[in-house]
């Protein structure tokens, strides 16, 4: 699942920010609940 992460990571950078900020988001809470940033 290595490759998911990576697309949804550079989804902003790619100018997807619009549709995947709110899973780019959520996909960094669920890994790292504790990190915020």
């Amino acid at each position: 699942m290595k490759k998911r992460s990576v697309l949804i990571a550079i989804a902003p950078y790619k100018g997807h920010k619009r549709i995947k900020c709110r899973n780019y988001y959520f996909w960094r809470g669920s890994i790292e609940p504790n990190r915020r940033e």
